[in-house]
C-alpha cells in the first residue's frame, strides 16, 4: 500500500512537473510570435529572448528586454542622451546603460 502512495505521488510529481514546462514552453513561444510581430526580426527576438544587450539596440527593444528600468537619467549637458539603470539597491549601481537617440551606445555593470 505505502509503494502505491508513492508511486502514485512520484506521478503527480512528474505530471506537475510536465504541464509546468509545457507553460513555459508555451509562454515562451508565445511571447517570441508577439516579438517577431512587433520587431520583424528574428536575430533581434533571439537577442530579447536571451536577455541580452547590444551596441544599437533601441529603446524599445531593450523595453522588451530587460523591462522598465528602476531609473532613468537625462544628461543635462546632452539632452539626447539617457543613462538607463537596473537592479539599483541603494548606492550600488546594478546595470546601467547609455543611450543616444533612443538607442544603446555603451553599458556597464556593477555589484
Amino acid at each position: 500500500m505505502e509503494v502505491l502512495v508513492i508511486v502514485a505521488f512520484a506521478a503527480a510529481v512528474l505530471l506537475y512537473i510536465g504541464f509546468t514546462n509545457h507553460l513555459k514552453s508555451k509562454k515562451a513561444n508565445l511571447r517570441r510570435e508577439a516579438l517577431m510581430l512587433k520587431h520583424q526580426n528574428a536575430g533581434v527576438v533571439k537577442r530579447i529572448m536571451e536577455g541580452r544587450v547590444w551596441q544599437g539596440q533601441t529603446a524599445d527593444q531593450l523595453r522588451d528586454t530587460l523591462g522598465q528600468p528602476t531609473d532613468i537619467n537625462q544628461d543635462k549637458t546632452n539632452p539626447a542622451r539617457e543613462s538607463w539603470r537596473y537592479h539599483q539597491q541603494g548606492r550600488v549601481s546594478g546595470l546601467r546603460i547609455a543611450l543616444e537617440n533612443g538607442v544603446v551606445i555603451a553599458w556597464d555593470q556593477k555589484n
